[in-house]
C-alpha cells in the first residue's frame, strides 16, 4: 500500500521534475554562458574599447597624412623642411632654443 503510493506519487513528480530541471539548466546558460547575458555585457565593453581605439589611430593617423602632405613638393612648407633637417641633421645655431615634442 505504501508502495503503491510512493509510485503513484513519483509517477506525477517526473515530469514536473524534469521541466524544473530543464528550466534552471537554460535560464542558467542564458545568463552564465558563452552566449548569455553577461557574455554580452564583456563583449560590449571590448567593443566600446576597441572603438576607442580606433578613434586614436585614426588621429593619428590623421596627423601622419598631414604632415606628409605638408612635406609634398607642390606644398612644400619651409618651416616643416627645416625642422625636419635639423632633426635629421642634428644641427642647430648655437643660440637655438630646441624644445621636442612628439609629433602624435
Amino acid at each position: 500500500m505504501v508502495f503503491t503510493k510512493i509510485c503513484r506519487f513519483s509517477r506525477y513528480m517526473i515530469g514536473p521534475f524534469f521541466g524544473l530541471t530543464m528550466m534552471s539548466y537554460f535560464i542558467y546558460h542564458t545568463i552564465y554562458g558563452n552566449h548569455g547575458l553577461i557574455a554580452w555585457r564583456r563583449f560590449n565593453k571590448d567593443i566600446e574599447q576597441a572603438e576607442r581605439n580606433l578613434a586614436q589611430i585614426e588621429k593619428t593617423r590623421d596627423n601622419l597624412v598631414n604632415c606628409v602632405m605638408l612635406l609634398h613638393p607642390n606644398s612644400l612648407d619651409p618651416d616643416l623642411l627645416e625642422e625636419r633637417a635639423r632633426l635629421m641633421l642634428n644641427m642647430g645655431n648655437n643660440d637655438d632654443i630646441i624644445i621636442f615634442r612628439p609629433y602624435f
